[in-house]
C-alpha cells in the first residue's frame, strides 16, 4: 500500500589512517567536500537520485545531496514530477530534506490523485478533497478497490495515517466507524497497530467498538500487548478493553505480552490472565 522504496547504493569518502609499519605510507589527502559537489556537477542527477542518495551515508554526504535539491529548486525543477515508479521527490525523502521539499511545493504522489477518489483523499490527509467527494456523492463508506489495499474505507486510510481532523470529518459525514477491511480489521484497530495514541482515543471517543475482534479474534488489546508501547495499553484498559478476551486460538493480550515485562506486569494488575490459566480456571 505504501510506495515503494529503492535502495540506492551511498556514495563513500575514503580516508587513510595511520600506517603501522615502520615506513611510513604514502600520504593520502582527504577529499574536500566542495570537490566532491563539484564531481557531481549538480544538477546532472535527477531530484530523485539526489534524494534517494542523501539517505545514506556521512553527513558530508548528505550535505552534497541536500546543496544538489537546492540548486534543484534555484534552477526551476518541478518538485513533483514523477519517477518511472510513480514517485515524487517528497515520496522518497527523510527528515529535514523532506520538510525542505514539503516547504517548497513538494507534494506525495498520492496528495497529487486526491482529485481521483475519496480513498487517495483520505490516506493523503487531503481534507478539501475528501469533502469535494462528499460533496459529490462518493459513498463514505466504499471499500478500496485497489487489492493492496485490503478493502480499507475512507476512515481505515485516514486512521492507518494518523489523520486527526479528517478522522472526525469522515465519521461525522456518516462513516460507519465499526468498518471492517477485507481482513476484518477495524479503523480503530489500524490506528492500533500503527501505535497512533492520539487517534485511537479519538476513535473511541467517537465511538469504535474497542473490543472489535479482527479476522485472527484479535482486539485492539492484543494488538497492543506485545506493541511496547505501555501508554497505548494504558488507554486501553482505561476506556474498558476486556482484558481477557480471547482470539480464535483462545490466548489473550496477556499471551501476547509475553516478551514485553511491563506490559504483563500491567495486564496482570489488571485481572489479565493467560488463555491457559483461564481455561484451567473452567473459563
Amino acid at each position: 500500500m505504501k510506495q515503494l522504496l529503492i535502495i540506492i547504493a551511498a556514495v563513500v569518502l575514503l580516508g587513510c589512517g595511520e600506517s603501522q609499519l615502520s615506513t611510513p605510507a604514502p600520504e593520502v589527502k582527504p577529499v574536500e567536500p566542495i570537490a566532491e559537489a563539484a564531481n557531481l556537477e549538480a544538477p546532472s542527477i535527477s531530484i530523485h537520485d539526489a534524494v534517494l542518495k542523501s539517505k545514506f551515508g556521512s553527513a558530508v554526504v548528505k550535505e552534497i545531496y541536500f546543496q544538489m535539491i537546492r540548486q534543484h529548486l534555484a534552477v526551476g525543477t518541478d518538485f513533483n514530477a514523477l519517477n518511472n515508479f510513480g514517485e515524487t521527490p517528497l515520496d522518497l525523502a527523510e527528515g529535514e530534506i523532506a520538510d525542505f521539499i514539503l516547504k517548497s511545493g513538494g507534494k506525495t504522489s498520492v496528495w497529487l490523485r486526491a482529485d481521483e477518489s475519496i480513498h487517495l483523499a483520505a490516506e493523503a490527509g487531503h481534507i478539501e478533497a475528501v469533502k469535494k467527494h462528499l460533496a459529490s456523492g462518493a459513498d463514505v463508506n466504499e471499500k478500496d478497490k485497489d487489492e493492496l489495499n485490503d478493502g480499507f474505507t475512507p476512515l481505515h486510510h485516514a486512521a492507518y495515517e494518523g489523520h486527526k481532523k479528517l478522522i472526525k470529518i469522515i465519521v461525522e459525514s456518516g462513516a460507519n466507524i465499526n468498518a471492517t477491511s477485507d481482513k476484518r480489521v477495524t479503523p480503530l484497530n489500524t490506528a492500533v497497530g500503527m501505535g497512533l495514541i492520539d487517534c485511537v482515543e479519538l476513535l473511541i471517543n467517537l465511538g469504535a467498538n474497542i473490543n472489535e475482534k479482527d479476522g485472527e479474534g484479535w482486539t485492539a488489546l492484543h494488538l497492543s500487548s506485545n506493541s511496547g508501547k505501555i501508554e497505548l495499553v494504558k488507554l486501553l484498559i482505561d476506556k474498558g478493553a476486556d482484558i481477557n478476551a480471547q482470539d480464535v486460538d483462545g490466548e489473550t493480550p496477556l499471551n501476547r505480552a509475553e516478551n514485553e515485562k511491563p506490559i504483563s506486569d500491567l495486564l496482570r494488575k489488571h485481572g489479565g490472565k493467560t488463555g491457559e490459566e483461564l481455561k484451567a480456571a473452567g473459563n
